[in-house]
């Protein structure tokens, strides 16, 4: 089962995919870690402008929102089997749209989670 937790984007702030940026997994522990030491920041906003030794300039920040003319793409968790590790990641999905793979693992220790979840207001959609 994969679960998608979501949330409305505000105005002005498209949805993208997969395809717009991917991190590997040595990237993705680097960005969770610098982010932990950014008070408040939910969002890695990348930015490409016009400069540069190669014509181009890259730029990163953290960010608490997302702001109009942002494109927010899908966070995919994958669990690995780990119930602990679908549990820990649920909430960010209050912050950014998120899927997580392998979701009802967590059927292991809390087999009522995802529905416990529905009730406090998130909203799931699952491909059972």
């Amino acid at each position: 089962m994969t679960v998608v937790l979501e949330n409305e984007l505000p105005e002005g702030v498209r949805q993208g995919d997969e395809r717009l940026i991917k991190l590997t997994g040595s990237a993705t522990s680097k960005v969770s870690s610098l982010m932990e030491r950014e008070i408040g920041s939910s969002f890695l906003r990348v930015g490409i402008s016009g400069g540069g030794c190669n014509g181009l300039s890259y730029k990163m920040k953290f960010v608490s929102d997302a702001r109009k003319g942002d494109i927010v793409a899908d966070v995919a968790i994958d669990t690995y089997h780990d119930h602990r590790m679908a549990m820990a990641f649920a909430p960010l999905g209050l912050s950014v749209p998120i899927v997580i793979n392998d979701a009802d693992v967590v059927t292991k220790s809390y087999p009522s989670f995802w529905d416990d979840l529905i009730s406090l207001g998130f909203f799931i959609d699952s491909d059972k």
